[in-house]
């Protein structure tokens, strides 16, 4: 049986690519091309993929991108 984590998001050391997109609010497509273009961060553990980018992290330095473009 799998429980929820009551860890707050950004106490998180790693998200799956199916959660991270809905923490970040994009499509799971989207999340692998930020995957293969390194804007995201993740790892390989056996056979998953595991983002070490926060949602949180990557949105605000997009924000912060755009505002200084």
């Amino acid at each position: 049986m799998h429980t929820e984590n009551p860890a707050k998001a950004e106490d998180r050391a790693g998200w799956r690519p199916k959660e991270w997109s809905l923490a970040a609010g994009v499509g799971r497509s989207m999340t692998y091309i930020l995957m293969a273009r390194n804007e995201i961060e993740s790892v390989r553990v056996g056979r998953c993929r595991v983002i070490i980018t926060a949602p949180r992290e990557y949105l605000d330095r997009l924000a912060a991108d755009q505002r200084d473009a």
